[in-house]
This record gives structure tokens, sequence and C-alpha cells, in this order.
């Protein structure tokens, strides 16, 4: 089978944490990863015994788990095959293997595919949407982003480096010209033609992370400087993008290390983003160096040489004894389940009482300190004290509600980047809005209120969206109407994902599917220092910063038209926040 993506790394575990239990923690991730992805499909609760047995949770599918231990080592192996039935004709493999010493934890991530039939005949495939493993890079960024990790003794890079002159010189000492690197260097030059600010520099690691360094020179200084260091022949000024490979030398030929130019990356970038360009140089390369990795090797050689030195028992003792050790634990977890239920309830109940208590005391005091108060005072005392507790309750539950809308939002963040290898879909062509009598709506307030009739069940229109509305002179309203409407399909999407339905996937790759206008799920914490305030909306009494939004148009703030929105899990309705002029932001042009 041929390898399509590779990744291979080594985790340093946490603080206070054995290299069995960080590989204990990674095989909860991996197993969690392969069920979150069965769970897709329509299996629930996959068990994965981890005990070299095959399960076979959907047709076409087999997923075969093993984990052997010795005195000085660990292995874990997560096998999965499948056919995808859009493509019958090819099989797919996905191979988890973490193995531990009494030191580090070392991860190999790898997808293959291969012909179910023999012939003689090229193989060029790649992960999309539908795949099951196109998800592949949620489960990467959740190991290399939760632990330090490294290959070959080199830490593995999680934010990109940005260079000014005086950072130029340690950069070529301690990574480009490092004798002992391990990733290629993405090295970029900015502040010319090429218009990358930091956030996106940031990200293009995020998308190249565990495959290479990603470096931008910020100015000319900074690249006269590299030129002056690394000399003529391995650094070209007239590059704007150049992958340095391992082993660099500044004698090396100046083809050892590809460049683009300016034009060469324009005609480029026409057949796709940057970090796909990137990801389809890189990921072969990557692909290649899966399974040779010596700590891999010595891992199995010693669990082998362990297994071999036990004797066999007779299979269905074995089988009797693993079944009778598998019902005690059950048994042990039901017990300590039913203990710490028991304690709870106990605590609880003493809470209570304590609390009676209290009252109690504080009303004979009450009595005893002002004997002239009636009952009806005493009353009113209690319906305070009450009053305040329920109110210190409800603030808990918005706390509460605050935080599972957090944890949605970092779930739909992590599934932003899981489809990292795949060309986005083309947007929706559909014609715009146009009302009855064949015209479409005259002002973006028209758009704004036929919108809010259309699309009542799921669209709650605030106060600030109808002023900003009222005032903005966007020439294109009926793209406005066809904007709202694709925020009431994904929002009802989202709302179904949130209750058990077929999972939404990513929020940017869901509004590409219907309209061709930017999506942004947050802003940048540089514009919301300056200009939060104009990120809060309100309606009647109510307030919210809102950072969701559909920006329309292009050039000046004059001519674009930006939809502030965000999704209200307590009513289950999208609030329309602002429609209206492009709002000021960080790096906007004055």
């Amino acid at each position: 089978m041929k390898t399509i993506v590779a990744f291979h790394f080594e985790m340093l575990p946490r603080p206070g944490q054995t290299s069995r239990e960080c590989l204990a923690a990674v095989r909860g991730e991996l197993s969690d990863w392969v069920g979150g992805i069965f769970r897709g499909l329509g299996v629930h609760d996959l068990q994965l015994p981890f005990d070299g047995s095959c399960v076979e949770p959907a047709p076409e599918h087999e997923v075969l788990t093993e984990e052997h231990t010795c005195a000085t080592h660990q292995t874990v192996v997560l096998n999965w095959r499948f056919t995808d039935p859009r493509m019958p004709a090819i099989g797919w493999s996905f191979t988890g293997t973490v193995v531990c010493d009494n030191r580090t934890v070392a991860v190999e991530l790898v997808v293959k595919a291969g012909w179910h039939s023999c012939g003689l005949r090229p193989l060029n495939v790649a992960l999309s949407a539908g795949n099951p493993l196109s998800s592949l890079a949620r489960l990467r960024d959740k190991l290399m982003l939760g632990w330090k990790c490294q290959l070959a003794g080199q830490p593995i890079p999680t934010r990109a480096r940005p260079l000014r002159k005086n950072q130029v010189d340690a950069f070529a000492r301690e990574v480009l010209l490092n004798p002992k690197r391990v990733l290629p260097v993405v090295l970029m030059k900015l502040g010319g033609p090429v218009k990358i600010d930091l956030d996106s520099l940031h990200n293009l690691q995020g998308h190249l992370l565990g495959l290479a360094h990603v470096a931008g020179l910020l100015d000319e200084p900074a690249v006269d400087r590299l030129a002056k260091v690394l000399g003529p022949k391995v650094f070209a000024k007239e590059a704007v993008l150049r992958v340095y490979w391992p082993g660099l030398l500044q004698d090396d030929l100046p083809q050892s290390h590809p460049f683009q130019t300016w034009e060469q990356l324009q005609q480029n970038l026409k057949t796709g983003p940057l970090p796909r360009i990137l990801l389809d140089l890189l990921s072969p390369v990557s692909a290649e160096q899966s399974g040779e990795a010596p700590r891999f090797f010595e891992a199995f050689q010693a669990v082998e040489h362990a297994c071999a030195a036990v004797p066999r028992a007779d299979p269905s003792v074995a089988e009797r004894l693993a079944a009778a050790e598998a019902e005690a634990e059950r048994a042990r977890q039901a017990q300590q389940r039913l203990e710490r239920e028991s304690q709870a309830g106990q605590r609880r109940l003493e809470g209570l009482l304590d609390e009676l208590a209290d009252l109690r005391a504080q009303v004979v005091a009450l009595r005893a300190d002002r004997p002239e108060v009636k009952s009806e005072e005493l009353a009113a005392e209690l319906e305070r004290a009450w009053d305040e507790n329920a109110r210190l309750r409800q603030d808990w539950e918005a706390a509460r509600r605050q935080a599972v809308e957090l944890e949605t939002d970092f779930r739909n963040y992590l599934d932003s980047s899981a489809l990292l290898w795949e060309a986005p879909d083309a947007p929706n062509t559909a014609a715009p809005f146009v009302a009855a009598g064949g015209r479409g709506p005259a002002t973006v307030a028209d758009a704004l209120r036929s919108a809010a009739a259309e699309f009542a069940d799921i669209l709650t229109v605030w106060d600030d969206a109808e002023r900003s509305a009222e005032q903005c002179s966007f020439g294109s309203p009926a793209k406005v109407f066809q904007a709202l409407e694709a925020i009431a399909v994904v929002g009802r999407a989202y709302f179904k994902a949130r209750h058990g339905g077929p999972p939404l996937g990513p929020m940017d790759r869901a509004f590409l599917s219907h309209v061709p206008f930017k999506y942004t799920c947050f802003e940048s914490p540089t514009t919301l220092g300056i200009f939060g305030a104009e990120r809060v909306f309100h309606r009647g009494g109510q307030s919210r910063q809102m950072q969701r939004h559909l920006t329309l148009g292009g050039g000046t703030t004059n001519n674009c038209l930006q939809l502030y929105f965000d999704f209200d899990n307590a009513t289950q309705r999208v609030l329309i926040g602002y429609c209206g002029r492009h709002l000021p932001f960080a790096r906007q042009r004055t």
C-alpha cells in the first residue's frame, strides 16, 4: 500500500507523569478519536479491547487493537482498515503506533491506500471530506499541543518564528545551519508583495505542525542580513518563499532547496491555497520516513522476547481467566461508583442540615436582639436570603452555560483544521433572492426585514442590526439576503448537531458550501483590545459581544458590509447583532 500521510514524533511526559501513564493517555486519545468518527457513522459506544482481537464496527470496517508490556517497554497498536464506498476499488488503512521506554513515548500516525486488485496503474488519491480519516489533523494537534513533542531530540515548533535583523544570526545558527535539524524550514519574505500578518503566519505553522518550521523575514534589513549570513548560493533575494531541507550547507547548489519568486507563487496559488501547496510538497517526504524509527524496532523486539519467555497456557483456561478478571473489574468499578454516589448524597444531606441549623440560629439571635421584630419582618428577612440564594444560583447557571458555549466554540476551532488536505468546495452559485413581482430588495434594510420574516423560525434580529442596516448604503442588497439565508441554514444544522444530529463539520466550510463570502469565527486580540466596544450589540435591555461574522464586498470599508451573529444555545436561535458598514479593525488603513 502507498503511504498518503504520516506523522511521527516523540512525546515528553508531563511533570509528575510517567512514560507509561503518558502512553495510556495517548491510547485514550486514539480510542476517543476513532470512537468519535464511528459515532458520526452511526456506531455508538465502540469498545476497543487492545487484546489482539479484531472488531467490525460497521460493514467493510475492521479495527485490530493490541497492547504488549515488558519490564522495559510497552507497545500499543491500532490498525483500522476499511473501504470507502465512493471508491470501492481502493482500500484504506490507518495505523496508530505508540511505544514507550522508561523515559519518553514515541508516536506514529500513518494513513495508507492501495488497490484491492492487482494492476500496474498509478494511485493518485488524497484525503477528502467524506473519508473517515480526513480528521487526522485533529488527533495530531491534540497530541502535539497537549504535550511537549520532539523529533530525533529536536523540539517540534508550534508557533512560527518572525525575524527582524537582530534575530537573523541566531536563527541561522540555531535552526537553518544546525546539523541536527530534522525538519524542513519554510522561510517567507514578508513586507513586500506578500501581505501576510503574524496571525496568518502562525496559522500556517499550525497547518504544517510536525512537518516543518515556519519563519518570516519581517523587513528588508532582515532580508539583507540573512543574505549576508548565508551567501548568494543558498539565498536568493528575489525568493518570497523557500524551503530549506535539513543538512543545509552554505555551498549547496541553489536548486537543492526549492524557492519561488512572487510571480511563480502567484501562478501556483491559482491551483490552491498556500497550506495545500506546502502540504503537497512536504507530506510525501514525511510519508517516506514512516516505519524507520529505531525506537519502534527496539520496543517491539523487547516485548517479543518477553512474550516468548512466558510459557503458553491452555487457550480455554486463559479465556476463562480473562473473562473472570474482566467481570471482577466491572464489579469493582460498580462498587466504587455506588460508594461515591452514597458519599456525595451524605455530604449534600449534611450541608442542608447545616444550612437549616444556621437559619434557625439566625432567627433565634434576631429575636433575642430585636424583640420588637414581628413575624412579618422575620419572613421578609428569610425571603431576602432566599432571593440572594436564587440570584447566586442564576449566576452559576449563566457561568455554566457560558462554559458550554466556549467548549462548543473550541470544538469548532479544532474542527477547522480537520480537513487540511482537502481543497475547498466550490461556493453555491444559486440565484440571489428575488421578491414577489420580480424585484430584489431595494436596500439593505429591506433585505434584513425580508430575511427576518422568511427565516423567523431561526433568526432573531437585534436593534443594532436594524439601525445599522438603515444607515448602510451597500450596493448589493440581494447578497445580504443570500448571506442571511446561509446563516439560517447553517444555524439549523448547528443546533441539530448539538442535539445528536449529523455533525456539522468545520464552520467555514459549512458557509463556503452556500455562499462565497468570507466567514470569520473570532476577532484578533488586537482588534478586540482597540475596537471591542464596537462588537457589543444590543436589543432592549440585552447586550452581547459577537465575533462571528460574514464579510461581503471588498476594497475600503465603505464598499464592504459585515453581518455579525452568534448562536444562542439557550433559545436555539441565531442572533443577528449587526448588518452594516465594515466595522473598524486593528490593521485597517488610515
